[in-house]
């Protein structure tokens, strides 16, 4: 950041007005951008532990150029692994949250299948986290072949570690993209923004 951003931030009543500027202002999709990391970290130590700097602090690990937050997966049929064990063998990883009653499901994962077949070959996993609450209607979809890659459900809705780990709802169908490195590189992809990443990482 410039010395003049920097000088800005650093007065009191600015100070006192980012984590709530940040909280009822922003969108949640432009929560994401990594500039708020470094505004967070220009914050006084007083703001910081502030109510609404709490709430900025609980948001700023899942911003874009952070590291996914990791969390183990216990299947039904084989031991426990962690989600970063997946990134580590993978040259891109879609970290896909969906239920069987999230909005746009079935489009996006067509979208997904078809990515799937089309990269599986070449380093794309995709980590399919399910916040149903039934598992017959979890088995259906999944079964149904529409819903690509590792599959897991804890069947805890929005009380899911995980769900609450990423501030996820169950009605929503979001794909976040992770590299190599851990690293989330885009948050709520699908159609041409989602294959453009994957074109930019497989090519054809």
């Amino acid at each position: 950041m410039s010395e003049n951003i920097g000088e800005i931030l650093s007065t009191q009543p600015i100070q006192e007005a980012i984590p709530i500027f940040f909280e009822n202002v922003i969108p949640s999709h432009f929560q994401r951008d990594s500039f708020f990391v470094g505004v967070y970290n220009l914050l006084s130590d007083e703001i910081k532990n502030s109510h609404h700097g709490k709430i900025m602090k609980e948001s700023i690990p899942l911003c874009l150029g952070q590291i996914a937050p990791d969390f183990t997966i216990e299947p039904e049929d084989g031991d426990a692994f962690r989600l970063s064990e997946i990134i580590e063998k993978s040259k891109l990883t879609v970290l896909h949250f969906w239920s069987s009653g999230s909005a746009d499901r079935i489009k996006i994962h067509e979208e997904l299948a078809n990515a799937y077949k089309k990269y599986k070959n070449k380093g794309l996993e995709i980590v399919s986290v399910s916040l149903d609450a039934n598992p017959i209607k979890w088995k259906r979809a999944v079964n149904s072949g529409g819903v690509p890659g590792i599959q897991f459900c804890d069947f805890m809705e929005e009380d899911s570690p995980i769900a609450k780990l990423y501030k996820m709802n169950p009605l929503n169908t979001i794909n976040i993209l992770i590299d190599e490195s851990g690293k989330m590189i885009a948050w709520d992809v699908d159609g041409p923004a989602l294959f453009g990443h994957l074109y930019r990482s497989f090519g054809e």
